[in-house]
């Protein structure tokens, strides 16, 4: 058999002979992943008013778009079911209310864009 300058350990990883005494494993040539930059967590703000009447209404803006939105629902004593809230302006779901009724989705002002943002 020749002698060569690589040859496999027992633990199946394969080495290079570099020098006297001097062994470097193969995976350590390998460039490491580069990490992935963190996700930006995207939060919806929500301010519930009027929660001990009939008919609460729920301040929040769309998911996608951003538009600010008033949303009123009815509390008439039958049973809470899922609703899927659509927004007015983008057509997307905006809000998931577990509501008996709802009322009105009304949005709010305009949606914030880069030329209507003040700057400082």
């Amino acid at each position: 058999m020749r002698n060569s300058s690589l040859y496999v350990s027992s633990q199946n990883t394969t080495k290079v002979k570099l020098g006297k005494n001097n062994l470097m494993t193969q995976s350590e040539n390998i460039p490491k992943p580069k990490p992935k930059p963190p996700v930006p967590k995207k939060f919806q703000p929500i301010t519930v008013v009027d929660c001990n009447t009939d008919s609460p209404r729920i301040f929040t803006q769309c998911y996608k778009c951003e538009q600010p939105l008033l949303i009123q629902t009815h509390h008439d004593g039958s049973e809470p079911i899922d609703h899927r809230i659509e927004c007015p302006s983008c057509g997307a779901i905006a809000f998931f209310a577990h509501a008996p009724k709802i009322a009105t989705v009304m949005p709010l002002g305009e949606v914030a864009s880069p030329s209507t943002v003040r700057r400082k």
